[in-house]
């Protein structure tokens, strides 16, 4: 009879050791993984952490909308624009109108610091929708720009080529960047950068949500 308690003991204990190394493991991971950003997902319902630059023009400016929204300017636009736009992390994502009126392009940015000795990649998802069938003669160019702290370009990347004389509609995407290792230990400054050459040549919209700056 002991002899079958003590068994049942040291199982009981076997149990409670791995539970207890599997809680551990998870938490290091955890921590190995934490999202540098602040407000990655925009769950303050403004853009705290962040600086704006916008395009300008009579529509919708750099917003932060909760899920699910049809308030954006143009909604439904084209008969596969979407007509609401749901969140693809939690409750809000954050949006702008690229519509291509002249007064500049539209810019999210914020300044990350990398941590030394350590690989660190970026993700996040976008969806976007356009009409440049309105005498649109160049591109629009969707990138995420890696800047230095003098805001000198260091790594870019094209997330999307909008072609003259096209419509669509993306959906929700997701992508990932893998950040160069020469900038382990920096400041840097991350951009994403919505190009508009030229006025008037057709609305576009796009919305960002779920940025993170995981290292590990």
């Amino acid at each position: 009879m002991q002899r079958i308690l003590g068994t049942r003991l040291v199982r009981a204990s076997l149990v409670l050791f791995a539970a207890v190394a599997a809680v551990l493991v998870l938490g290091v991971a955890s921590a190995g993984a934490a999202n540098l950003t602040t407000n990655g997902s925009f769950e303050s319902h403004d853009f705290t952490g962040w600086t704006t630059t916008d395009p300008g023009g009579f529509c919708t400016p750099w917003t932060v909308y909760k899920s699910p929204s049809s308030d954006w300017c143009f909604s439904g636009f084209d008969p596969d624009w979407p007509t609401r736009i749901s969140a693809v992390d939690r409750r809000y994502f954050a949006d702008v109108t690229w519509d291509g009126d002249g007064k500049g392009d539209a810019l999210l940015s914020q300044a990350v610091s990398i941590p030394a000795n350590t690989p660190v990649t970026l993700s996040w998802s976008d969806n976007t929708s356009w009409d440049l069938t309105f005498g649109a003669r160049k591109p629009r160019v969707e990138e995420v720009q890696i800047l230095n702290s003098k805001g000198h370009l260091l790594q870019s990347y094209t997330i999307q080529t909008l072609t003259p004389g096209t419509s669509g509609a993306t959906g929700w995407v997701a992508h990932t960047l893998v950040l160069s290792p020469s900038f382990s230990g920096e400041m840097v400054q991350i951009q994403f950068r919505l190009t508009i050459p030229e006025g008037f040549t057709g609305p576009a919209n796009f919305a960002l949500d779920n940025v993170a700056l995981v290292t590990g």
